[in-house]
């Protein structure tokens, strides 16, 4: 299994479009210069240093999320869990703010960045605000803030998780290369094989465990049912702005500078009403 197939193969929670070119250009990285894309992916980043505008912590979520810091990474998980400890921590801080435009990312790793944030409402008041993309994973973390508000273009939603298995087969037999592997007899589902019935329907059922977990967290985080996530919530498709707070996605429409000098201020966000739909 090469590297890109490792990581892709992992669940996903992220906009299509986004995985599709996120997926392309993986690929394309491994396939050109293995050795550029093995380091690439193991980069480590310097320690984050929080922004804090009149008291207000700003928290960037951007790009392609993923679970540990590497060239396909935007942001992670670690470095945005860092940000926040810091921020709630802080006594110079009186409020957070998360800075949303990401597609999502890796689905491994988002509850307990949303458990942590969800475990801290009330300490101080913590919102999100999606500027453009609050698509998969990171509207799983914008949900898990006290409150959600996006610009009136913004695309919200994306609730659900994706996997995507790379068969390499024809092209490896193209330049004589078989992989064989030998599954423990003791261990018969470690190897599924997606070309199958059988092994399709337990990777379905790996990538619906975790979309349950993601369903379940955001239905927390809004004060919904489940059954209304999974009616009322796109059912893996977006929202845009006005539509996404008729939803229930969004608390109403603001911009990033409205919520910092309202939350700067002691007062609270005034934020604009739907248009007619």
């Amino acid at each position: 299994m090469t590297r890109a197939h490792e990581l892709l193969s992992s669940p996903f929670a992220m906009e299509q479009r986004a995985w599709a070119e996120f997926v392309c250009r993986t690929v394309a990285l491994e396939r050109s210069d293995p050795q550029a894309f093995f380091l690439l992916l193991e980069r480590e980043s310097d320690d984050p240093e929080l922004e804090v505008r009149d008291g207000v912590a700003v928290i960037p979520i951007n790009g392609s999320l993923t679970r540990r810091e590497s060239f396909f990474s935007g942001g992670n998980y670690p470095t945005i869990t860092a940000l926040f400890k810091q921020a709630i921590e802080r006594a110079d801080v009186r409020a957070v703010v998360f800075n949303i435009d990401s597609p999502g990312g890796d689905a491994l790793g988002l509850a307990e960045l949303s458990d942590l944030i969800f475990s801290k409402r009330g300490a101080k008041p913590i919102d999100a605000v999606i500027r453009g993309l609050g698509a998969s994973a990171a509207y799983f973390i914008a949900s898990s803030a006290d409150a959600v508000f996006g610009a009136r273009e913004a695309i919200v939603g994306s609730i659900g998780t994706i996997m995507t298995l790379v068969d390499w087969s024809k092209f490896d037999e193209r330049i004589g290369i078989q992989e064989i592997n030998i599954v423990a007899s003791q261990s018969p589902r470690k190897n599924p094989d997606p070309t199958t019935v059988e092994g399709r329907a337990q990777l379905q059922e790996e990538v619906d465990g975790i979309a349950d977990v993601f369903v379940r967290s955001v239905a927390r985080n809004r004060g919904v049912s489940v059954e209304t996530v999974l009616s009322s919530f796109g059912q893996g498709g977006v929202f845009v702005g006005d539509a996404a707070q008729r939803a229930g996605l969004i608390d109403g429409i603001a911009t990033l500078d409205q919520v910092v000098a309202a939350r700067a201020a002691r007062r609270p966000v005034q934020f604009a009403t739907p248009l007619a739909a």
